[in-house]
């Protein structure tokens, strides 16, 4: 196949990846996490960097880019779900890269390219207000040039340095876009030393010089990362094994297809499949028809063992979309066995081609006919329908982002769930003033009761009975009484129980 017509084909499949991310952005409601870019996002740049306020778990990169986008296109979650859109059609490019980088063929590079373009994880996360598809864009880009330097040999001085030059700069932006960069630089110093021990000592200065300027580069952000360190560290602390059960499955068919409410059975069965049918004949296949790419092995499975490690034996941080960024290596994995499954195993490869492309292109129309996120319009409208001069309590708070976004006239205040845990007495709430406020409102207040950490999801029939107790109940919906308009929060009209005389 000539140049030109790699390119074209390359064209054609990132045209199809942009249709993917960036089609019908308005369709699905925002969700907390994506309220929260948005929030994080409406701070200028100097005040992100001073954290106020401080995202916990999150070094200032993405929202910093964020702001500038929606400052420029309009602070709607639609655009801020383009800006995502626009990162993950750029690492269809990335991927093709980093293919021909890692000395793959034109069919390879073009395969893996398709793979990332119709991957419903990465279109799924492309289409949120979420760092993940610039996070692997970034991660991606990388490892071309890491791979680019290993075969520097074949190159001009020019070449290398530009090549050397372009690696810390991903590599350095990667830490101010997830803490998950830590692990994956990493795994990157540790491939590149291993790959260039046998090169002469030239190429192992340059690493550590180019790593030197990495944790320089990290130095002004230090001190607000200490503070995030100090608030805790544990993500997906009771889940992070599942996570990595269903890995298999999750890298190939996202989430839309089967996932855990359908059942573990069914997790399994699938997991199972992808692991049987999908990864090891193509792990396989690319070892014997040596088609395979050191990097598409040592970057995911080096940063898995490295999570999998932390998680035991410190805290655990193992997370299906922190995993993402090592997808596209997972994609290359895949083309570069199926190619040479086709010249060895024809029939086999058919049957494996033919399941990807069927458990994608299911998950993918699963995807957009369906809905998969919580959606806040709905209710946002109701209150405005009902009574919108009445202020709005959230517990937890991370409601009150979501509603807000709908709802920018209402008076919504949120309750803090680890501050003002609630207890069967209120006695924080007493403590805090609530009650007082809502027992000296004379029209009554809103309660929205929406909970979503393992720790105040047993909470619901405490909070309840402690609500109709202390208050008149003149309206509610939701959870309860009316599943089908708001089947995951409970919503209150309440009013001050008239004083006995």
């Amino acid at each position: 196949m000539s140049f030109a017509r790699e390119l074209l084909v390359l064209m054609i499949i990132t045209l199809v990846g942009f249709a993917l991310r960036v089609g019908d952005l308005g369709r699905e409601s925002i969700w907390l996490d994506e309220a929260f870019s948005l929030d994080m996002a409406a701070h200028t740049p100097s005040e992100i960097v001073r954290g106020e306020p401080l995202d916990p778990g999150n070094p200032p990169g993405y929202y910093i880019l964020l702001h500038g986008w929606l400052k420029t296109f309009g602070s709607t979650v639609e655009s801020g779900r383009a800006f995502s859109g626009f990162f993950g059609t750029l690492g269809i490019v990335a991927i093709w890269l980093l293919a021909r980088a890692a000395g793959q063929s034109a069919g390879v590079a073009l395969l893996a390219s398709l793979l990332v373009a119709v991957s419903p994880p990465l279109v799924y996360l492309s289409r949120e207000v979420r760092v993940y598809s610039l996070f692997t864009l970034m991660v991606t880009l990388a490892a071309a040039a890491a791979e680019g330097i290993i075969h520097q040999r074949f190159r001009s001085a020019l070449e290398r340095t530009l090549l050397w030059i372009a690696f810390t700069i991903c590599a350095a932006t990667l830490s101010y876009l997830h803490y998950y960069s830590f692990l994956l630089l990493a795994v990157f110093g540790l491939y590149l030393f291993a790959r260039l021990l046998g090169q002469g000592i030239g190429p192992i200065v340059c690493l550590f010089i180019s790593y030197g300027v990495i944790v320089s580069a990290f130095l002004p952000w230090l001190p607000m990362f200490k503070q995030q360190i100090a608030m805790g560290t544990t993500r997906a602390g009771a889940t992070w094994l599942q996570h990595l059960f269903v890995l298999p499955l999750y890298s190939v068919a996202g989430t839309t297809l089967v996932w855990k409410e359908d059942g573990m059975l069914a997790v399994a069965g699938m997991t199972a499949l992808c692991l049987g049918l999908i990864y090891l004949p193509s792990l396989y296949w690319s070892w014997k028809g040596r088609t395979l790419s050191a990097v598409s092995l040592a970057l995911p499975f080096g940063l898995i063992a490295i999570a999998v490690f932390i998680s035991v034996a410190k805290s655990p941080m193992l997370q299906s979309r922190y995993l993402s960024p090592i997808f596209p290596c997972l994609m290359l994995l895949i083309a570069s066995g199926i190619v040479a499954g086709w010249s060895l195993w024809p029939r086999a490869a058919r049957v494996i081609s033919t399941a990807i492309a069927g458990m994608m292109i299911a998950s993918l129309t699963i995807l957009y006919l369906g809905g998969h996120k919580e959606d806040w319009r709905p209710i946002s409208r109701f209150i405005d329908e009902q009574n919108k001069s009445l202020p709005t309590y959230c517990y937890e708070d991370v409601a009150g982002l979501s509603l807000r976004y709908y709802a920018p006239k209402l008076t919504i205040k949120t309750i803090d769930p680890v501050r003002l845990h609630f207890s069967p007495a209120a006695e924080r709430w007493q403590k805090e003033g609530l009650i007082k406020e809502w027992e000296t409102t004379e029209e009554g207040f809103w309660f929205v009761l929406y909970l979503s950490l393992g720790e105040t999801m047993p909470e619901l029939a405490a909070i309840d009975g402690w609500l109709r107790e202390h208050f008149d109940v003149v309206h509610e919906t939701g959870s309860k009484v009316d599943a089908p308009l708001f089947p995951f929060l409970h919503l209150y009209q309440l009013k001050a129980k008239p004083k006995a005389p």
